[in-house]
């Protein structure tokens, strides 16, 4: 599994980094001025370069979630195709451990297993992204200490 992470301030645009490849996406909202413009054309350039799951978290997200099940539809011309479904989750008023075990353990469905992780912050709120990495680290710590460690009987 491949993680990135991205900071993205004003003037708001999306790229992947993950080329063609699709991914997982947890989306971090902490700009409380994005309009709705801007917010239209970021889940339009999420889905069209690969997204498969969106995780939504921060200011407004529920509306974020809306947004990019409206942009895959517009970008299906209106049509819901089992190889390019893109499944999304809002997470309001969860606390971050909840948010990034989500992020990392439930984004997999049908045929689609998340290789590529990326964790995006709108907004300048450096700290927040911070502490999603450091929380991101200390599960995949956790995880991969339970999996090499085995348990007394």
């Amino acid at each position: 599994m491949k993680i990135e992470y991205r900071q993205i301030s004003r003037p708001y645009s999306f790229s992947s980094p993950f080329a063609d490849a699709e991914f997982a996406i947890l989306i971090y909202i902490s700009d409380m001025t994005i309009t709705a413009e801007e917010r239209e054309l970021l889940c339009d350039q999420i889905v069209a370069a690969g997204c498969r799951y969106a995780v939504c978290a921060g200011y407004q997200c529920e509306i974020w979630h809306d947004s990019v099940d409206f942009a895959y539809l517009k970008l299906n011309n209106w049509e819901s195709e089992d190889e390019t479904l893109i499944m999304t989750t809002w997470h309001e008023k969860e606390s971050l451990e909840d948010i990034v075990f989500f992020f990392l353990n439930n984004t997999t469905f049908d045929n689609f297993t998340a290789a590529n992780m990326l964790v995006v912050l709108f907004g300048d709120a450096k700290e927040i992204l911070e502490n999603i990495q450091t929380e991101i680290n200390k599960q995949l710590t956790y995880v991969n200490f339970r999996i090499i460690v085995p348990r007394k009987a």
